[in-house]
């Protein structure tokens, strides 16, 4: 406890008086007050040294006590235990990030067995891909908890017949995947539903799937939604002719400015709602061969053109 500044007692002349027996109280009073306050300042600073002093007699930092009794338990509130909670997560999340990037890039992260297909991951980011076949990814891929950067297919791979959101980001898993090497052996001859396949993954630039097989699908909903770093897509050869659904598919490809839709079979899609939707680049868009007869939803279909 800081020592008080000594006390100046400041008298104006309006308060003097002939009385000299009252100024002489007023001394004594102000005098008695000063020696209090004294003794309160030396019993205060006594203790602060006994609190910061340990059982050897060593300084240590005061602890900082409520206005209760220091023997009493400290309640923490709820944002207190709220807060302590987030600077725990919060360390955790920059401890594992540190670990990503301080680590041998070359060494593996983690590893396993996805269907029949090896995989491992580096700590650069980097998910390496055997050959093998794929589960359907109803049952959540075991890459979600990690930072995947990019994506290499070592081997040919038969994808799942149900393929959704399999490099699709629905929750974060893709959120800084930059690149998919040899897409070109993923085989997805057996694939119905390709729904979500690349949603989301805004960080791709490049994507070639023009030596996909879709003759068997029949969902292409928001399959390349907001890929949003993508300058080109080729999907002039996709087969179309069992797809029914096939909404926001295009939706959100903001940097690309043109699509060669030719050879889109659309004789049994229902739904093409937001199909095309945010498409602020493209000046043209030839659709000339739909089918739309059985479409009953276009709603928003060219939103954002």
């Amino acid at each position: 406890m800081l020592n008080q500044a000594p006390w100046t007692m400041v008298v104006s002349a309006d308060s003097v008086t002939e009385d000299t027996v009252s100024i002489q109280d007023t001394v004594e009073s102000t005098i008695a007050v000063e020696q209090e306050e004294t003794l309160m300042s030396r019993d205060s600073k006594d203790e602060h040294i006994h609190s910061t002093k340990d059982n050897d007699g060593r300084n240590t930092e005061p602890s900082e006590l409520s206005q209760s009794d220091s023997s009493e338990p400290v309640e923490l509130n709820e944002s207190t235990s709220s807060s302590s909670e987030n600077e725990v997560r919060s360390q955790n999340e920059t401890d594992a990030i540190e670990n990503q990037t301080t680590e041998d890039p070359t060494e593996n992260m983690a590893s396993g067995t996805y269907g029949t297909s090896d995989w491992y991951i580096t700590y650069d980011g980097v998910l390496h891909i055997g050959s093998g076949t794929f589960r359907s990814t109803s049952e959540i891929n075991p890459w979600s908890r990690y930072r995947v950067k990019k994506i290499v297919f070592e081997g040919n791979v038969i994808a799942g017949e149900d393929s959704s959101y399999l490099f699709g980001n629905s929750g974060g898993t893709w959120a800084d995947l930059t690149e998919i090497e040899g897409l070109d052996k993923l085989d997805t001859s057996r694939v119905t539903n390709m729904s979500g396949m690349f949603n989301n993954t805004r960080g791709l630039t490049k994507l070639d799937v023009s030596n996909f097989d879709t003759s068997n699908v029949t969902n292409m909903y928001a399959m390349f939604n907001g890929l949003f770093d993508l300058t080109s897509l080729d999907v002039s050869n996709f087969d179309t002719r069992n797809v029914t659904n096939m909404s926001l598919m295009f939706a959100n490809v903001i940097n690309i400015d043109k699509f060669d839709l030719s050879n889109f079979d659309t004789s049994q899609v229902t739904n093409m709602d937001r199909m095309f939707q945010g498409l602020n680049r493209v000046s043209s868009l030839d659709i000339s061969s739909f089918d739309t007869s059985k479409v009953t939803n276009m709603s928003s279909m060219f939103s954002g053109m």
